[in-house]
């Protein structure tokens, strides 16, 4: 015998997590499905990190909402940086509709694991600092230094050495680049590259770890 179709789809939807403090922070998540002349409504959503389970977050209804929302508390100590996934999900519902009367039931119930996720990335934050921003002879510099906020000893912390930023000017079809440098042990970096004739906006560009945000610092010449 076939297995019964799944009688509607669920959608979830939550927000990445910038880290600049040690503070716990509230993650928003939302869960919409497509079920018509639902009375009662309950969720299961499992939080994973590759294969192990985190957490469960528990959405319910019984107002005929098709969008729901709840928060889930990330602690930075606890959680840590890295990519999160919500779902599967495991619903129960019941309902009562004037069409189904035709079916000989007027109300029905069920439940069904829809298998739809959604991932939210939790990163530490980084910011940089322009240094030195110098045009001569047709060549642009720009200096900067780069520092992320290090959840394990809870400060403001040099960026890796060895990370790759670039340097880029802005034109009407986006960004070009002109050149790339890497950060040094001290986290600053300086970056040359050819400069417009005119006056136009320069940037350096850190695209961001494993664990960190990207970051970047522009400059007018």
């Amino acid at each position: 015998m076939a297995a019964e179709p799944q009688p509607f789809d669920v959608s979830l939807y939550s927000e990445d997590v910038r880290a600049s403090s040690t503070k716990c922070r509230r993650i928003d998540v939302a869960l919409e499905h497509t079920g018509v002349d639902i009375d009662e409504f309950t969720a299961r959503v499992g939080l994973w990190r590759g294969g192990k389970r985190l957490d469960t977050l528990y959405f319910q209804d019984e107002g005929n909402s098709s969008l729901l929302y709840e928060d889930y508390l990330w602690c930075p100590y606890i959680d840590g940086p890295g990519t999160f996934t919500w779902g599967p999900t495991r619903v129960t519902w019941a309902g009562a509709s004037q069409n189904w009367a035709e079916e000989g039931r007027s109300y029905k119930r069920g439940s069904f694991t829809d298998s739809s996720t959604v991932a939210f990335v939790a990163k530490q934050d980084q910011r940089a600092k322009l240094l030195r921003a110098t045009k001569s002879r047709g060549r642009i510099t720009l200096s900067a230094k780069f520092r992320y906020f290090d959840i394990g000893t809870a400060r403001w912390e040099r960026s890796p050495g060895g990370s790759g930023v670039a340097l880029q000017r802005k034109t009407k079809k986006g960004w070009k680049k002109l050149g790339a440098g890497k950060i040094d042990a001290s986290g600053v970096v300086t970056v040359t590259g050819a400069a417009a004739s005119g006056k136009a906006t320069y940037r350096l560009l850190q695209r961001g770890t494993e664990r960190t945000w990207s970051a970047t610092v522009q400059a007018k010449r």
